[in-house]
């Protein structure tokens, strides 16, 4: 683990012990468990720690929020390596400071790393206006909490882009609503381009990436991948199905076709806890994906089960029935 660097990590018995700091809770890792259940945090909620190895509860009761708790996973992680970016700029380039200390120069600066410095990532717009709407709502909940006294990210008055109907005239120019918003919003959003992969390429992509093949359609010496029957059968089914990353990810094995089934399509039910925007809805497979899908289930994923049986994994779940 870097010792440089504030990280992410999951809610776990695996914290290490922090340095006693005046804001800051000191626990040792016997006891991250009881506390973690007392302030009621979900296992698997994500927190930071600090280069130290400080878990700052200020800080880290920012994702503790119940709308925050209950957004999707990827969402909660784009939002703490946000912060967790900001955090990182702010000691090694901006003179060691501190999160409270921040201010509309640092921000600045940062956006100047993170957009146009040529030794920077120089990141797209869409990247960047994520980025900032979730530093946002950090500053604006650390300054309710009074923990800051300004948001130090620059403002600008929000504005409807909608015109205004006022009779038979529409204003030309936004209206201003009274609201503000991040100064530093990129211009530059909402111009990807979507390219379609027609299936030959594709199927080259997961021969050769994810399978292990070379251009004519043998092994390769060289492949290092490991379960690369799943992983191909789960590329094909997020393909032929539509189905999101994070979705395919979370379906269970009662929730995929498997065994004998029709030789066109197998219709399966997508579970509104795991889709996207609780959008619950029928999936269908096609039937060579049913194949795959029950071959895995017969040999990969049963090798799975028994090696984690073996090594002990599943005794280590918590509130395991």
């Amino acid at each position: 683990m870097p010792t440089n660097a504030w990280t992410v990590h999951y809610s776990s018995r695996d914290l290490p012990q922090p340095e006693p700091q005046p804001w800051h809770l000191r626990i040792s890792p016997d006891e991250w468990e009881l506390w973690l259940d007392d302030l009621g945090i979900p296992d698997g909620t994500l927190y930071l720690l600090s280069p130290r190895f400080v878990y700052d509860t200020d800080l880290n009761s920012h994702f503790h929020r119940v709308n925050l708790l209950e957004g999707r996973l990827n969402s909660q992680i784009n939002r703490a390596s946000a912060l967790c970016r900001k955090l990182n700029f702010l000691p090694q380039s901006q003179g060691g400071k501190d999160w409270r200390d921040a201010t509309e120069a640092d921000h600045t600066a940062y956006h100047y790393w993170r957009r146009l410095d040529p030794r920077g990532p120089r990141v797209d717009g869409d990247t960047w206006s994520q980025e900032v709407s979730h530093l946002q709502q950090f500053y604006v909940y650390a300054k309710r909490k009074q923990w800051v006294s300004e948001v130090p990210i620059p403002q600008r008055p929000r504005r409807d882009g909608k015109a205004e109907q006022k009779g038979n005239r529409r204003r030309s120019k936004p209206v201003d609503t009274g609201e503000t918003v991040p100064a530093t919003y990129a211009h530059d959003t909402g111009g990807e381009v979507v390219e379609w992969l027609p299936a030959p390429p594709y199927r080259r992509w997961r021969d050769v990436g994810v399978l292990g093949y070379d251009r004519e359609g043998l092994p390769r010496d060289n492949f290092r991948g490991r379960w690369a029957s799943r992983n191909g059968t789960f590329t094909d089914s997020t393909v032929r199905t539509g189905l999101r990353l994070e979705e395919q990810a979370s379906r269970l094995i009662t929730e995929v076709p498997t065994g004998p089934g029709p030789a066109g399509y197998s219709k399966s039910w997508l579970p509104k806890a795991i889709a996207k925007r609780n959008s619950a809805r029928w999936v269908y497979e096609p039937a060579s994906v049913r194949r795959d899908l029950t071959a895995y289930a017969a040999e990969d994923r049963q090798r799975v089960i028994e090696e984690a049986r073996d090594a002990g994994r599943y005794r280590k779940i918590r509130g395991r029935s």
